[in-house]
């Protein structure tokens, strides 16, 4: 059984980033635009914390609001490597080590539908004028991640894409 730290694991998890990589950008780009942000833009610090806040509750909703800002602070300082904003790269970074630490395999497919599960969990269908998209929600709205949702195929998982 190949441990998380192994030789073997590391590589593992370094084959999945680079073959991913397309695909789980693009899924990122969801995250992005549901932000309002556009391709080139930047997001600011009010922003990412806001959206890590929403994250915190889908994945942990047990974890007391001031240890949530006190992770957030620290991933913030993190993914911005200590810049004002942060960069679209960046983000794509910092989501993918998060779903590294969720995952419990090296298969890219477990990655992306880990990545879209959340996304289904913090945002919400809206109207725009070029048809219908995913805003973020309200602190009100985020619905908890289940283990079950994270089982590719899973009847919680289908209906949630539904």
């Amino acid at each position: 059984c190949e441990t998380y730290a192994s030789d073997e694991a590391l590589a593992a998890r370094q084959r999945v980033k680079v073959e991913s990589a397309v695909a789980f950008r693009r899924l990122i780009g969801m995250y992005w635009r549901a932000a309002n942000l556009g391709n080139a833009e930047l997001m600011g610090r009010a922003r990412y914390l806001e959206i890590h806040r929403l994250v915190c509750m889908a994945i942990a909703p047990r974890m007391p609001a001031k240890e949530a800002q006190k992770c957030g602070q620290a991933d913030w300082q993190y993914d911005a490597k200590g810049e004002a904003v942060i960069t679209f790269d960046d983000y794509c970074e910092g989501l993918y080590e998060l779903a590294d630490q969720w995952c419990d395999s090296t298969d890219m497919q477990d990655y992306l539908h880990f990545v879209e599960m959340l996304f289904l969990r913090v945002t919400r269908p809206t109207a725009s004028l070029d048809g219908l998209r995913r805003a973020f929600c309200k602190l009100t709205e985020v619905q908890v991640l289940s283990a079950a949702m994270l089982k590719r195929g899973s009847p919680e998982a289908e209906k949630l894409k539904g």
